[in-house]
């Protein structure tokens, strides 16, 4: 139906709306915590978020505005997934890989939509529309959690940059950035 539509457009939109927040919070949180927890907590949300969708009831208004609820924190939770990594391992590189350490993120991503495009076609040559309605359109976000888990489970095992560790310990309060910081993300903007 029309309003079906309507609202998949929106939760697909609500991604985007909501990535430059994700990314301003979550690397507000990046200089005063570390990259590695904010790293962690965004990859806690989208693994959260997504894999969630797949739980949602097909019961009419509650279904969807839990579905477009974990669409917003999806792309909150990519905002700082993407800004955390990137940081994150440009920090981490040796000196002559900087950038092509940090393009990784992109690499990543764009393997994540082909995989997601592989698993959708999958799905509809073994599914037929009436499965897909019901039960198939669940699938991808449980599968999710493959890759999510993985993510995780390396995230938790990396090292906190020494850049950030080396501005932590030269700073006067213990963090890279002043207790004010938000003046900095008001002069910024």
């Amino acid at each position: 139906s029309k309003g079906k539509r309507v609202a998949g457009w929106v939760g697909f939109g609500l991604t985007f709306v909501f990535r430059p927040l994700g990314g301003l919070c979550f690397g507000y949180m990046a200089d005063y915590t570390g990259r590695k927890p904010a790293l962690l907590t965004a990859l806690w949300m989208m693994l959260g978020a997504t894999v969630a969708q797949g739980f949602m009831p097909q019961i009419p208004h509650v279904g969807t505005a839990g579905i477009l609820l974990c669409r917003a924190l999806q792309g909150f939770a990519t905002g700082g997934e993407l800004t955390s990594l990137v940081v994150l391992l440009a920090e981490s590189a040796p000196r002559p890989i900087k950038g092509q350490a940090s393009s990784l993120v992109s690499l990543g991503t764009q393997l994540g939509l082909g995989s997601a495009t592989l698993v959708a076609a999958l799905l509809r040559a073994v599914c037929t529309p009436q499965q897909m309605l019901v039960w198939g359109w669940r699938i991808p976000f449980f599968l999710a959690a493959i890759p999510g888990g993985v993510s995780l489970y390396y995230a938790q095992n990396v090292e906190e940059s020494e850049e950030f560790l080396e501005a932590t310990r030269n700073s006067s309060n213990g963090r890279i950035v002043k207790e004010s910081g938000w003046d900095e993300v008001k002069e910024l903007l």
